[in-house]
């Protein structure tokens, strides 16, 4: 009877110790995961950057929507390049603002959301071939899913992640139209 008892008392403490660790490696993976979205930045060229940041800006740009300054903010999550075709996988935020009475911006329309910019290199530099923008409502994650590779999905449904260090840099360039267009 002793045996059984001692015998049942092993195996549950090995069960609750293997049980706790697997808790603990769990706790710390997705730990991880976190910091990497949040912190992971790819780099790509200064031609291959500005030809996103003209990019964002010109396909947002509403004829119908007259605004004062806009600006963009983005975080590259990936990009694949094949022969002179380069297709940048993004999170992105712009934003357009038109000039109140008082001189200072206020917002007039704006977006931040997945993009998927495919660039032709050519001898005139990087031209847009697609701009990619995912479907609203509830094909967005299907859509999202359909565009991305599997290992960014889920930096690309994270908008959250991103959204501060866009607003600042936003804002930065705000503050600085503003003072310079007194």
């Amino acid at each position: 009877m002793k045996k059984r008892i001692r015998r049942a008392i092993t195996i549950i403490t090995v069960a609750c110790i293997g049980l706790s660790c697997i808790g603990v490696i769990t706790y710390f993976c997705l730990d991880l995961k976190t910091a990497d979205i949040e912190t992971e930045d790819i780099t790509v060229d200064s031609e291959v950057e500005e030809a996103i940041h003209k990019a964002i800006l010109d396909f947002n740009a509403d004829e119908s929507c007259v605004i004062d300054f806009a600006s963009e903010a983005h975080t590259i999550l990936g990009a694949e390049e094949k022969d002179n075709t380069i297709e940048v996988y993004l999170m992105a935020l712009y934003m357009g603002y038109l000039k109140n009475e008082d001189g200072k911006l206020q917002e007039e329309t704006g977006s931040h959301m997945p993009i998927v910019i495919t660039f032709e290199k050519n001898q005139n530099g990087y031209v847009v071939k697609e701009y990619w923008e995912p479907e609203d409502g509830t094909e967005y994650v299907d859509s999202i899913k359909g565009k991305f590779p599997s290992h960014l999905w889920e930096k690309a449904l994270d908008t959250q992640a991103y959204i501060q260090r866009h607003e600042e840099t936003v804002n930065k360039e705000v503050k600085k139209w503003e003072s310079e267009n007194r």
